[in-house]
């Protein structure tokens, strides 16, 4: 596996990364950062999965979560949804300490909690949205849409050298890699179409030209190309002025 630009959110751990002999200075791994070792999480410092409530499973590489959020009154609709646990820490962290300060002194506040970790067996709820016309109202222009709320456990974060069709947002890159694929060789093909419209250089040839004889390029003697059988011509001399 080969990474050509930084990954700076984490892939796995340190270990995981050594065995699949990526460069940890140029993908992020579960840990710190250490310049010239290590590119690490980010949000290593500021992590607080090593809690016990928030899943306890610091340094043991990146897992995805589920978490609740309650909006401050008049402020929208609760929801429950799932991320990365460093996306949790990057966005919503901070979130859910300003709440739990602001509800410890009796003021408005937005409530956000973790509800389950990958692996934990807990579940959260999700709403998915259907529409009501078989054909999604392209033809019928209903576009009238009903919705269900199913529990589901949090999907595992996939690991180097799990199948890359676990989860869609694997599929969705495993599609963009074909794709680059197919439009890097049409533009090898458009390249080489290019090239035979200008006309391609040739290549070197393997022997120098001379007046009267090849020399081979790698040295050696001069070969003669004078026919024996037909005599020189005399050389021509300057015309004379009348």
């Amino acid at each position: 596996m080969d990474y050509q630009r930084p990954t700076h959110h984490p892939i796995g751990t340190r270990a995981e990364l050594d065995a699949h002999g990526i460069d940890p200075d140029m993908a992020g791994c579960c840990g710190p950062h250490l310049k010239g070792i290590q590119r690490g999480c980010q949000y290593w410092d500021s992590c607080m999965h090593n809690k016990k409530a928030l899943g306890g499973f610091k340094g043991q590489g990146p897992r995805n979560v589920a978490y609740y959020i309650e909006p401050a009154p008049g402020e929208g609709a609760a929801m429950e949804a799932s991320c990365p646990c460093f996306i949790f820490v990057g966005t919503l962290q901070n979130r859910m300490l300003a709440g739990m300060d602001r509800k410890n002194r009796g003021l408005p506040h937005e409530t956000v909690m973790l509800v389950a970790v990958e692996g934990d067996g807990r579940k959260y709820l999700r709403r998915v949205w259907t529409t009501d016309a078989p054909d999604g109202g392209n033809k019928s222009k209903n576009y009238k849409m009903h919705h269900t709320d199913e529990e589901i456990e949090v999907a595992p974060f996939l690991r180097l050298g799990q199948n890359p069709q676990v989860t869609m947002s694997q599929k969705l890159q495993k599609r963009q890699e074909e794709r680059e694929s197919f439009f890097n060789q049409v533009e090898d093909e458009a390249a080489e179409r290019a090239m035979g419209r200008a006309g391609i250089v040739p290549p070197e040839p393997d022997f120098e030209l001379g007046a009267t004889e090849l020399v081979p390029a790698t040295g050696g003697e001069p070969e003669s190309t004078a026919d024996p059988s037909v005599p020189l011509a005399a050389p021509v001399g300057r015309a004379k002025r009348a």
